[in-house]
């Protein structure tokens, strides 16, 4: 075995998951990949997978959690932004194309998703929440 897999067999990841599948599928209109749309899509993607439940003595899994709080996922552009490293113009423009695809929904809403973060959230922030529809379908 190589010496670099052998170094990297007993790490775990942990993160986001790109299918290899959204590379054709998540295009700009001018067909070439549009990669901030990419990441955004495997981030939604992670956040609808279900978290592990562990027992803590044994390890074996006895049931799964949602990521998030609420009924959907909720981030507001700004936060993809400072996350990706990109504009929230770019971010809004990648965000259009999960959802011009078909593969998400957007529902926009004014100020903080949550009672508890509202000191911390701007009251003008735009905030979307992302529900998944077909995306088992690319």
């Amino acid at each position: 075995m190589h010496p670099a897999c052998d170094m990297l067999k007993n790490v775990r990841f942990a993160g986001n998951l790109i299918p290899h599948s959204f590379y054709r599928h998540i295009r700009r209109e001018s067909g070439t990949t549009d990669f901030e749309g990419v990441g955004i899509m495997s981030d939604i993607l992670y956040h609808y997978r279900p978290a592990e439940i562990r027992d803590r003595k044994t390890g074996r899994i006895t049931g799964y959690r949602q990521r998030f709080r609420g009924d959907k996922f909720q981030i507001s552009y700004r936060q993809y932004a400072e996350h990706y490293g990109i504009s929230k113009g770019q971010v809004t423009t990648a965000v259009k194309n999960p959802d011009r695809l078909g593969l998400v929904f957007r529902e926009i809403h004014d100020g903080c998703p949550y009672r508890w973060a509202q000191k911390t959230c701007p009251p003008y922030e735009i905030h979307s929440c992302f529900c998944m529809k077909n995306c088992h379908r690319i």
